[in-house]
């Protein structure tokens, strides 16, 4: 989120509900496809979802969106304004309130967390010098209060009213010293609260990086870096789940060496990058990157091979718990000899623009897995340890296209496919995220549609299957998205989520039909 690390060290997750950032500030998404291990290293082993905000400079004046809708209400106010010169601020503040959603257990042991609330508020600034130096700082606090349900496999917890406090603040400064060299530097403090799981503490990390790209003569471009990131924690222990140290911290640091070389100018570069991740514990990762583009007048090309890793993390190495499987509860014990998580990662891709009204692109992946971890129950003494013990490969390809059918209509249909097998892998295994050696196809049907007088009416269809699985039932979903711009300032838009029923994707939790009205005024 503007090059800090969300990632939790505590459990190598991100807290979403902790991360609501007012969408309105939010400038692009980036969802980096492929492991940048040369770039983000450990933290890009199941991929990268960069969010860039806009500046203070692209929100002035003042901005009110409300949301009322079926799962809750919600209202954010922002305003912007100039501080003198080149220099801008932005404020901001937002509260929500959810009611929680339906969780399907046979055992009638879980619920979900519900009657959640939450208030934010936020402030940027930016000063720009002689267009050459870019200063930029922001930060949040953010609280919230729920109803946290009990849990079900793999963690149980009991039901109990929780409150949580969460923050950070950043600062960075970036040096233009040429067309494409310059230096840049980040630094940043987060606080979290940890009460997944049964567990209740707070979690604390201190980041800084420096790099600098500098061209070195017509057909090298290099950029390299240094990063530190110091992590501590504390958590109260409770009869269901606790770490084995209250206390923790670790400091890490990082290095990084990437050259995009030009072997044909304006056509063909070879990007060859290495990052080095000291984890705390004695162990240094190195994690190259080797990528072969080429770029033509209406098309491109590319090769690429990464190798990624992924650590322990502090619940996994640490962490005492209780699961219950199949009626039977598990007493789940930490272990000091996880290895780190491997990935070998493939990939290839194809991208050309057919015509002005149509534009096609097709990649295919294989990602190599070792030491996988996963969770291995004790039938006899009721007990269970994480091993790693499982590893494997999965490989697919993805298809879009995008065409503008008429001035008003835009279609983007896609198709994507991939397979996963898994060696000692069982049906009986359990873990966070645990892969399943089974087939998947998902195809989508995005329609966006400009009706005109300030109508537009986006559809987006998707049917996910798995052919070779019996046990991940198929589903179709919709989602709708009807806005009206009624005058300048004032944006009426109704969204509809999952239109065609319930269903459960990806946990225990139900995905419901929602319902919601938005409207927002610029004034």
């Amino acid at each position: 989120l503007d090059g800090r690390p969300i990632t939790s060290t505590a459990r190598t997750n991100v807290a979403w509900s902790n991360e609501s950032i007012p969408l309105e500030t939010v400038k692009r998404i980036e969802v980096v496809r492929g492991a940048w291990t040369s770039l983000w290293g450990a933290d890009s082993f199941t991929g990268v979802i960069n969010i860039i905000t806009k500046r203070a400079a692209e929100t002035q004046g003042w901005q009110s969106v409300s949301l009322v809708g079926t799962d809750g209400v919600e209202q954010t106010l922002r305003n912007g304004g100039s501080a003198g010169g080149d220099a801008y601020y932005r404020v901001y503040a937002k509260g929500g309130y959810q009611d929680g959603r339906q969780m399907e257990d046979h055992t009638r042991q879980a619920t979900s967390t519900k009657d959640w609330a939450q208030g934010r508020t936020g402030a940027r600034f930016d000063w720009t010098n002689a267009y050459t130096d870019e200063l930029s700082m922001q930060g949040e606090l953010v609280q919230s209060q729920f109803n946290e349900g009990a849990g079900s496999m793999p963690h149980m917890a009991p039901s109990r009213e929780k409150e949580n406090y969460n923050g950070y603040w950043q600062l960075s400064w970036d040096r233009a010293t040429g067309l494409d060299s310059g230096l840049h530097f980040r630094t940043s403090y987060t606080r979290d609260t940890d009460t997944d799981g049964g567990l209740e503490g707070t979690s604390n990390v201190w980041d800084a990086e420096l790099q600098h790209a500098l061209e070195l003569g017509d057909r090298n471009l290099l950029s390299y870096g240094l990063g530190t990131r110091y992590y501590w924690d504390s958590f109260e222990n409770k009869p269901d789940s606790h770490m084995e140290d209250q206390h923790f911290y670790r400091l890490e640091t990082s290095a990084f060496l990437q050259d995009k070389m030009t072997l044909v100018p304006e056509s063909l570069y070879l990007i060859l990058g290495l990052k080095f991740d000291y984890l705390g514990s004695g162990t240094l990762e190195a994690q190259p990157t080797i990528r072969l583009l080429q770029t033509l007048e209406d098309q491109e090309y590319w090769l690429a091979v990464s190798r990624a890793v992924r650590p322990a993390n502090r619940w996994q190495d640490n962490g005492f718990y209780r699961v219950r499987y199949r009626g039977v509860e598990y007493d789940i014990h930490p272990t000091d000899s996880l290895a780190s998580e491997e990935l070998v990662a493939y990939e290839a891709g194809y991208r050309r623009h057919l015509s002005k009204l149509l534009s096609m692109e097709i990649s295919l992946f294989a990602n190599d897995y070792d030491r996988l971890t996963k969770l291995q129950l004790n039938s006899a003494t009721h007990t269970g340890e994480l091993t790693n013990g499982l590893s494997g490969t999965s490989y697919g390809v993805e298809s879009l296209l995008e065409w503008q059918a008429r001035q008003w209509l835009t279609l983007r249909p896609s198709v994507s496919f991939i397979r996963q097998d898994f060696e000692q892998f069982s049906w009986d295994d359990h873990g966070d995220s645990m892969p399943k050696p089974t087939d998947v196809v998902e195809t989508k049907l995005m329609a966006m549609t400009d009706l005109g007088r300030g109508v537009g009416l986006d559809l987006d269809f998707a049917y996910l299957d798995s052919p070779t699985e019996e046990r991940l039932d198929s589903y179709c979903t919709m989602d709708a998205h009807l806005s009206w711009k009624a005058r300048d300032g004032l944006l009426l838009e109704l969204i509809g989520q999952n239109l065609l029923g319930a269903r459960q994707e990806f946990s225990l939790l139900e995905v419901d039909t929602s319902l919601a009205l938005r409207v927002t005024w610029d004034f």
